[in-house]
C-alpha cells in the first residue's frame, strides 16, 4: 500500500479532489450491489463489455479483483451541480475517466498490469462491439465499480475517503489495482 503513496499529490494535481491508497482485500463483490446494474435499474446493462451480462458474473470478477494487493482510491467531486443535468453528468464522469487513465498510465510504468475500476458504463466508442464481436479497445477496458459489487461507500471509509449522497454535489469514485 506504501509503494502507491507517492502517486496522490499525482493524482491531486491531474485534478482528483482526494486520492488514498488501500488494501485490495477490501474490495468484496457484493450481490446486493451488483442488483443496481440490472436491466430496469441501469441503461447500461447489456450494452457494453464492462457492464453485466459483459463483464462476468461475480465469482469472474472476485477471481480478477484477487490478483491485486492494493489500489489508489481517486475522487471527483463536483459542487452545485444540476443532478437531473444528465449530459452535464455524462461529460463530468468523462472528464473523471479521461484522468483516471492518465493516472493509471503513471502508475503502470512502475507496475505493469494495473487494472481500472470507476464509475458508469464504457464511454471508449461510439458504438460497442458488445455482444457480436470482441472488444475492439481491450488495452483500455476498465471495470465498473457497481458492476463488480463493490460498495462505493465502504471503500471510501477504509481509505478515509468522505463520500456522501447530498443535493448538488456529485462524486465520482475510481480506483487503479496493483
Amino acid at each position: 500500500m506504501d509503494d502507491l503513496k507517492e502517486y496522490v499529490s499525482s493524482a491531486r494535481k491531474l485534478g482528483f479532489t482526494a486520492a488514498a491508497p488501500f488494501d485490495a482485500s477490501r474490495l468484496v463483490c457484493r450481490p446486493e450491489i451488483r442488483t443496481l446494474c440490472a436491466p430496469d435499474k441501469c441503461t447500461s446493462y447489456g450494452t457494453n463489455w464492462i457492464c453485466p451480462p459483459g463483464c462476468g458474473e461475480l465469482p469472474e470478477c472476485a477471481a480478477r479483483l484477487a490478483k491485486y494487493r492494493c489500489g489508489l482510491l481517486v475522487q471527483s467531486k463536483y459542487e452545485h451541480i444540476d443532478t437531473n443535468d444528465f449530459p452535464l453528468m455524462k461529460k463530468l464522469a468523462a472528464e473523471h475517466n479521461r484522468r483516471l487513465r492518465f493516472i493509471k498510465d503513471k502508475i503502470a510504468e512502475k507496475y505493469p498490469g494495473a487494472y481500472l475500476l470507476s464509475t458508469g458504463g464504457c464511454e471508449l466508442c461510439e458504438s460497442c462491439t458488445y455482444p457480436d464481436s470482441p472488444c475492439c479497445k481491450p488495452e483500455l477496458l476498465r471495470g465498473a465499480l457497481s458492476a463488480y459489487g463493490i460498495d462505493v461507500s465502504d471503500l471510501c471509509a477504509a481509505a478515509g475517503l468522505e463520500y456522501a449522497f447530498t443535493p448538488g454535489t456529485l462524486r465520482y469514485i475510481a480506483c487503479v489495482l496493483v
